[in-house]
C-alpha cells in the first residue's frame, strides 16, 4: 500500500547530518527511527542540504531548511542526467544515460545526476521531476563554493540495504576529494562515482567501493 514519508527520523549524532553531506565525511549514520515508506525526513533532509536547501546546524530531527524550489532550470525532457555546469562531454551524458538506463532496467535501482553550482540549483523541483524514493540514489556535483568534496549522495533506504553509508562516504572521499578531481578533472570523477555505483548495485551490493576507471 501507499505510504507517507514520515516526520521524525534521526541521526546518529545530532551534527552529522550536514557534515556527511557536504563534506561526506561521517560513516556512522542511523538508518533508525520511525519510518513510513516513501523517503524518511532523515533522507529529505540530506537530499535537502545537498540540494543546497540550507546548511543544516540544529539536530536533523528540529530541521527546517529553507526550500529552494526553480522548476525553470530542469530539462523540457526527462532525462536522469542534469548537467547544468556541463563537467560531461555529449558523448559522456549519452554514454552514462545508457548506463544508467540499463541499470534501472535490470535492477530497478535508479541512479540520477545533477551538476550544479548553488545558488543556480532546481532544489526541491528536482524531488518530483526524478520521482526520487527509496530505491534512487542522486549524485549531486557542487563545489558549494570552493569548499568540501565534490561529490555528495542522497541513498534510498533499499539502496542502504546493498550499499551501507559507509561505502558512500568512501566513494565520496575517493572521487570527490580536491587532489582527484585537480589530477583528472570533474567528468572522471562523476564518471568513476557512477560506474562504481553502476557496478556495485548491478551485481548485488557492495560494503567498500572500488574506483571504477576506463
Amino acid at each position: 500500500p501507499h505510504k507517507t514519508a514520515c516526520l521524525h527520523c534521526g541521526w546518529k549524532r545530532q551534527n552529522e547530518m550536514a557534515a556527511f553531506v557536504l563534506q561526506a565525511s561521517t560513516d556512522g549514520v542511523n538508518r533508525g527511527g520511525e519510518k513510513q515508506g516513501g523517503i524518511c525526513r532523515r533522507s529529505l533532509l540530506k537530499f535537502g542540504a545537498a540540494l543546497g536547501f540550507g546548511r543544516v546546524a540544529a539536530p536533523a530531527w528540529a530541521a527546517r531548511p529553507e526550500g529552494v524550489n526553480r522548476p525553470e532550470l530542469l530539462p523540457a525532457e526527462m532525462t536522469p542526467v542534469i548537467d547544468l555546469e556541463r563537467f560531461l562531454t555529449s558523448g559522456e551524458r549519452t554514454r552514462l544515460i545508457k548506463d544508467i538506463n540499463q541499470l534501472e532496467s535490470a535492477t530497478g535501482f535508479k541512479l540520477r545526476v545533477l551538476t550544479q553550482r548553488f545558488p543556480q540549483t532546481p532544489g526541491l523541483a528536482i524531488r518530483d521531476y526524478w520521482g526520487v524514493d527509496d530505491n534512487t540514489v542522486v549524485l549531486v556535483a557542487d563545489y558549494f563554493g570552493g569548499t568540501g568534496n565534490l561529490l555528495k549522495f542522497n541513498v534510498g533506504d533499499r539502496i542502504y540495504d546493498k550499499c551501507p553509508p559507509r561505502y558512500w562516504s568512501l566513494l565520496a572521499s575517493r572521487a570527490g576529494n580536491q587532489f582527484f578531481v585537480r589530477d583528472n578533472g570533474e567528468d572522471t570523477a562523476i564518471l568513476a562515482a557512477t560506474g562504481t555505483i553502476i557496478d556495485c548495485l548491478g551485481s548485488g551490493g557492495c560494503v567498500e567501493p572500488v574506483l571504477f576507471t576506463k
